[in-house]
C-alpha cells in the first residue's frame, strides 16, 4: 500500500453483477493502460506537492508492470525522475507539508455525526481562521446561511452552554489546531515526511485555570502551567 492507513476493500473480490457500479470493470475504461496514467498522474501531483516519498511508493507499483512489459524508457524515467526529486530534498529537506486540526461537530443538524470528533489536514500556511471559514462555507450549503457557529473555546465542551443547546438548527464547529503524537511508537520518526504522514494518532493543547469553570484566569498565578 501507499500508506498504511488505508483499508483494503476485499469486498471487491466478491461483487456481484447487480452491485457492480457501471464501468468499473469495463476494460475500456478498467484497462492496464488507464491503469498507469493514473499512477503516473498521481506521481506528478505528489511531486508537485514535494512528497518525494510518496511518489515512490507509487512508482513501487509501476516499476515491475515496466519491467514485465520490458519499457526500458519508462523505467530510466522513472528512475531519472526519483533522482531528481530525492537530490532536491537530500540538499535541503526543509519542507512545508501542511497542518492537522481537530474538527468537533455539535448539533442535531450533524444527524449521526453529532458529537463526532475528526482530524483534518490543511493544505501549507493554512491559518485556523482560514480553516474555520472554509468550513463554515462548506456546512453552510447543507444546513442554510447563519445555521454554523464556531464555538471559540477550545476546551472541554458543556453542551449546555452550545447555541444548538437552545435551537436545533445550529450546527456548532469546534476547531482546534492539533499536533502529531509519536510517543511510545517503536520506531522514532526523523524526517519531515515520516512525522506529517501515516499519522493515527494526535494531540492538542488547550488553557485551563485553578477554576475550573474558566478556561483563562486573571493572572499567571491561576494558571496551571
Amino acid at each position: 500500500n501507499i500508506s498504511p492507513n488505508i483499508t483494503l476493500d476485499e469486498s471487491l473480490a466478491n461483487f456481484s453483477q447487480s452491485t457492480r457500479v457501471e464501468g468499473m470493470f469495463d476494460p475500456a475504461v478498467f484497462s492496464l493502460g488507464n491503469y498507469k496514467a493514473v499512477l503516473l498522474r498521481i506521481v506528478e501531483l505528489f511531486s508537485k506537492a514535494d512528497l518525494c516519498e510518496a511518489s515512490s511508493a507509487v512508482y513501487k507499483l509501476l516499476l515491475p508492470i515496466y519491467e514485465r512489459e520490458a519499457e526500458h524508457l519508462a523505467i530510466a524515467a522513472a528512475y531519472q525522475n526519483m533522482h531528481e526529486m530525492f537530490f532536491r530534498i537530500g540538499k535541503d529537506d526543509r519542507r512545508m507539508l501542511g497542518n492537522y486540526y481537530r474538527v468537533a461537530c455539535y448539533g442535531k443538524p450533524f444527524g449521526k455525526e453529532d458529537g463526532v470528533e475528526y482530524v483534518y489536514k490543511e493544505r501549507l500556511l493554512a491559518r485556523l481562521a482560514d480553516v474555520c471559514e472554509r468550513l463554515v462555507g462548506i456546512f453552510e450549503q447543507s444546513f442554510g446561511a447563519g445555521k454554523v457557529v464556531i464555538w471559540r473555546e477550545s476546551g472541554e465542551v458543556d453542551r449546555a452552554k452550545l447555541p444548538c443547546a437552545s435551537d436545533d438548527s445550529i450546527a456548532v464547529l469546534q476547531i482546534t489546531f492539533a499536533k502529531p503524537y509519536f510517543e511510545n511508537e517503536s520506531v522514532p520518526r526523523t524526517t519531515f515526511f515520516s512525522k506529517s504522514f501515516n499519522v493515527q494518532k494526535f494531540m492538542f493543547e488547550t488553557p485551563f485555570s485553578k477554576k475550573r469553570s474558566k478556561a483563562h484566569a486573571e493572572s499567571l498565578s491561576g494558571l496551571f502551567r
